[in-house]
This record gives C-alpha cells, structure tokens and sequence, in this order.
C-alpha cells in the first residue's frame, strides 16, 4: 500500500513540477524551529516558525 502512495505522490509532484525533495526539507527544517510546551498536559504549539 506505501508503494502505491508513494507513486502516486511522486507521480503528482512530477506533473506539477514540484521538486518533492526540497519541498520536505523546507517542511522538516520549518517543523524543527517550532516551539511547544505542555500545557494542561497537552502539547501546544507556542511559536510558529515565520520564514
């Protein structure tokens, strides 16, 4: 089933030519400079990353 998604996915991205690679590191990297605390015992979001 992964192998399907992962086709389609690809497939998608080379149609509309998007470069599938760079766009995750963007997402990666945008993730990892997030901030979150635990509040009432839920992890929060406290600081969105702003490019």
């Amino acid at each position: 089933m992964k192998d399907i998604i992962i086709t389609i996915i690809n497939g998608l991205s080379v149609m509309l030519g998007v470069n599938l690679e760079e766009e995750i590191q963007k997402k990666v990297y945008k993730n990892s400079k997030r901030e979150y605390k635990v509040i009432d015992g839920v992890l929060t979001r406290v600081k969105e990353f702003v490019i």
